[in-house]
């Protein structure tokens, strides 16, 4: 073989290899941050504030996103957290004018700081006041508004995007569906035109049938169901909420019930152990662990809206509560805080004759049903099984026994009632079985707190189109650029092989050679 084919032949040979090692390197680092680009943090550039003005208290959250949020909702995620000074705005009612100036720590370590100066302008600020200002609105109107007034004086004091609209109560149904909207945006439910992985799920179902999950939140003055049934259709008009989100149309079941939040539900136990012992003023407590001895005021047993029509005794009392340790009698005791035996005109109900379809599908259950698994050490994937026994056992200790528990809590006296009361709502209440349980009890997912804060604000800001965003990624342009990645990794890859082919011809010529 002539000495200047073969210097042609190594140098042919090694422009192929260089070529092919350049475009599988190129082409793959292409797809790669192609595929991952919406999750880069250098992407986010605008932010909005919510305060979630709860019954006892209240948090501002502050979230990000990129450019053109409509197209990046799932994208969306929570830069901070702020836990605002005293209890919720609701119980300013003796001193309305300090409802907003109790905003204001959270605002200035919190909001001022993740929000870049240069942005702040067009930042958005939401404050929605639910279940403990939905009460004092309808006992004490003008109380309300005064807080309401003290809140918007002090977020408008602040350099943000605030109109007095963007400070207000919300309703119940509203609570429910804005919480289902933000669990389905964290597990990326909705076919939003801005990931990968929603395109691949959406060639997988149907436009109309991607999988949702259910939201169950439990408050301190509510708390709310929502989910689509199995056969939505069939839902009563009032039972309903019609969304159109991304080109799909969803029929969702919401209810939320009010004065059944956790802090409401142990007002009306312990107001109604009382009522039971014929106002006596040593009671026995069957959910309070034996060795323990609490003791309140009628005031605030009667005094609170959602116990006040059943006052019959003066607020100067001072009544005495013994525990037992009984978790039989105390869940007994429970349940007979609902009205099971109510007429139910539209078949099936949970209590108070109000419609409610049998529970379909996989559920988060956050808030207070967190609190309540995580306090007992149960895991987030807890069975109906592992929560009664949980429930029996926890429930049986005595005070001494619970106090040597490791790292507890001050409130830990409060745990039995508690999960007696998570029992309670899913299994009788909202009629979870063995067969149907498919519930993981959370605080956050990918670290995004769960509420009904995120899907507020997203559907404030027309964050959620009703058709399908064809703005910054369109899906021919996105696809078509993907393609163009592939063929570079494509050609590099046959470059690639061509390259050793030839090698191995090289040498097996060589070795032919030689042997001559």
């Amino acid at each position: 073989m002539d000495e200047v084919e073969i210097r042609k032949g190594r140098k042919c040979t090694r422009i192929l290899l260089l070529s092919g090692i350049v475009l599988c390197v190129v082409g793959s680092g292409l797809i790669l941050g192609w595929l991952l680009w919406g999750n880069k943090e250098n992407l986010y550039k605008e932010y909005g504030i919510v305060f979630d003005a709860g019954s006892s208290h209240t948090n501002l959250f502050v979230y990000q996103w990129p450019g053109e949020k409509e197209n990046g909702t799932g994208n969306v995620k929570e830069r901070g957290m702020c836990r605002a000074d005293g209890s919720g705005i609701s119980s300013y009612t003796d001193t309305p004018r300090l409802a907003g100036p109790s905003l204001e720590g959270c605002l200035d370590s919190t909001a001022l700081r993740l929000v870049p100066q240069k942005r702040q302008q067009e930042t958005p600020v939401f404050l929605g006041a639910t279940a403990g200002m939905r009460l004092l609105d309808e006992t004490d109107p003008d109380t309300s508004d005064a807080i309401l007034d003290s809140v918007r004086q002090t977020i408008a004091s602040y350099p943000f995007n605030f109109t007095d609209d963007q400070a207000r109560i919300i309703t119940g149904e509203e609570e429910g569906t804005y919480g289902w909207i933000t669990t389905n945006i964290l597990l990326h439910s909705f076919v939003d035109g801005s990931s990968f992985e929603r395109h691949v799920r959406s060639l997988i179902f149907s436009e109309n049938a991607m999988p949702t999950v259910g939201a169950l939140d439990l408050g301190g003055a509510s708390t709310q169901i929502s989910f689509i049934p199995e056969v939505p259709e069939a839902l009563p008009v009032g039972d309903s909420q019609h969304l159109r989100l991304y080109g799909s149309d969803y029929v969702v079941y919401t209810h939320s019930y009010l004065c059944y939040g956790k802090n409401e539900a142990r007002r009306k136990y312990y107001a109604s152990l009382v009522e039971n012992a014929n106002y006596s003023e040593e009671v026995t407590n069957p959910c309070g662990a034996l060795g323990l001895n609490e003791s309140m005021y009628g005031s605030y047993l009667w005094k609170a809206p959602c116990t006040q029509s059943d006052q019959n005794n003066t607020g100067d009392v001072k009544y005495f509560f013994i525990g037992t340790s009984d978790p039989d009698e105390c869940l007994v005791k429970v349940r007979n805080l609902f009205n099971f035996s109510a007429p139910c005109e539209d078949e099936p109900c949970s209590f108070d004759g109000v419609h409610q379809p049998t529970p379909y599908g996989k559920f988060v259950a956050f808030s207070g049903y967190y609190y309540a698994i995580d306090n007992l050490n149960l895991t987030s994937n807890a069975t109906i099984n592992q929560l009664n026994v949980t429930r029996d056992k926890f429930c049986r200790r005595n005070l001494t026994d619970i106090q040597n528990i490791p790292d507890i809590w001050d409130n830990i006296y409060l745990y039995c009632f508690d999960i007696n009361y998570v029992y309670t709502l899913l299994v009788d209440v909202y009629k979870f079985t063995e067969d149907n349980w498919n519930i993981e009890f959370v605080r956050d997912i990918e670290g995004t707190n769960v509420g009904w804060s995120l899907g507020y604000m997203v559907n404030a800001t027309n964050g959620i189109p009703p058709e399908l965003p064809s703005i910054l990624i369109h899906e021919p342009v996105y696809y078509g650029l993907l393609g163009v990645y592939c063929v570079l990794l494509f050609l590099g890859t046959i470059m690639l092989i061509l390259a050793a082919h030839r090698r191995y011809k090289r040498r097996q010529s060589q070795a032919m050679y030689v042997s001559i």
